[in-house]
């Protein structure tokens, strides 16, 4: 989840998920907090064994991003 205050004090918040499952034991050594036991739909390894940039592809943050980049207050600064 990510959070905008603009200039009028107007708040906005934008919201990314990431469906999966847990697993046990713990697999893999990238990442951290739940990311050695979750498992992201339509991968086979955990967040903890995938690269840091193929999980920033699909990631909840990635996603929250991607909607706060496309909020208005940012129409002039982007293409």
């Amino acid at each position: 989840m990510l959070a905008l205050i603009d200039k009028k004090k107007n708040e906005f918040v934008f919201k990314g998920s990431l469906k999966g499952k847990l697993t046990l034991p713990p697999r893999g050594k990238n990442g951290f907090g739940y990311d050695p036991i979750f498992i992201p739909i339509n991968q086979k390894k955990t967040l903890a064994q995938i690269t840091s940039k193929l999980k920033n592809s699909f990631s909840h943050r990635k996603k929250a991003l991607d909607k706060l980049l496309k909020h208005n207050i940012f129409k002039n600064y982007f293409f």
